[in-house]
């Protein structure tokens, strides 16, 4: 399988079929540089990997992460680096996975060891987005006047109901 990057670092992402894991017996790296993010989009209703034999150990430097957004079952026989497959049902009966898994569903007696997670990644132009202050409520000019001509009515009232209680007959004040 051959992989071409930028040749500037940071993160390069490939879009690539499935099919392409299935049949590949070996790596070809340009243009890539140690300790980068590779992000591959694999493309495939179903995938499996390491059919051909291929070693994943020359992704052993880089920020590996494999991304199958449509992938509803991936049959994984070793794998150097991080899987994203929330549709997902794995199955493998040997291997080892080096990174870290986001499947659906597992049945496998597949060995997931904890080292070569995939690690935070800065993505060029994320820090210049303008993120917006969160708006805050303002009231209506409407429900203001209501709670003023309610509070208005209410003293109108009381000032009524004192004013009759003084003016009725046969009562002292």
């Amino acid at each position: 399988m051959r992989v071409s990057g930028s040749g500037k670092g940071g993160v390069d992402v490939f879009n690539v079929s499935a099919d392409m894991f299935r049949t590949s017996s070996s790596w070809s790296l340009d243009k890539l540089v140690a300790g980068q993010t590779l992000i591959f989009n694999v493309s495939g209703n179903s995938a499996t990997f390491n059919d051909g034999g291929i070693s994943f150990e020359p992704l052993r430097n880089y920020n590996v992460l494999f991304n199958f957004p449509d992938a509803m079952a991936l049959n994984l026989k070793g794998i150097i680096g991080s899987v994203l497959a929330p549709k997902a049902a794995v199955t493998a009966n040997w291997g080892v996975i080096n990174g870290q898994l986001v499947v659906n569903s597992w049945d496998s007696t597949i060995q997931v060891n904890a080292k070569h997670y995939f690690a935070p990644t800065e993505l060029a132009g994320f820090r210049d987005i303008v993120v917006a202050p969160p708006m805050t409520d303002v009231p209506e000019p409407g429900t203001l006047a209501l709670m003023l001509a309610g509070a208005a009515m209410a003293v109108a009232g009381r000032r009524k109901a004192r004013k009759e209680l003084v003016q009725a007959p046969g009562l002292a004040a």
